[in-house]
């Protein structure tokens, strides 16, 4: 299987990932020294939820922000085009995408 895309990602973005994950964890150092890795499992546990409910907020704002930009696109292209502005858009179940009240 050609995989051409994958291939670059892992040979030079997976690098760079792995950088800025040992940056982050110098930074945690010197402001946490290694109190971390003396912290009770519990509290990690409960650090990792919190961290996961965060990523999964800033999903969503990414997400709306997707959609708008392909509506802008669209209203961009339409032969139909109008003057105003959306409030913002979400995406129901069925995929389509429309402005929110």
């Amino acid at each position: 299987m050609d995989t051409p895309v994958s291939d670059d990602a892992i040979a030079l973005g997976f690098p760079a990932y792995i950088e800025a994950v040992r940056k982050r964890l110098e930074a945690g150092k010197r402001s946490y020294g290694d109190a971390s890795f003396e912290r009770p499992l519990s509290e990690l546990a409960r650090e990792l939820q919190a961290e996961a409910l965060d990523f999964a907020g800033w999903g969503f704002i990414l997400y709306q922000r997707a959609l708008r930009l392909e509506e802008l696109a669209i209203e961009a292209s339409s032969p139909h085009r109008h003057n105003g502005s959306c409030a913002g858009f979400v995406r129901p179940p069925n995929g389509e995408a429309h402005a929110s009240v």
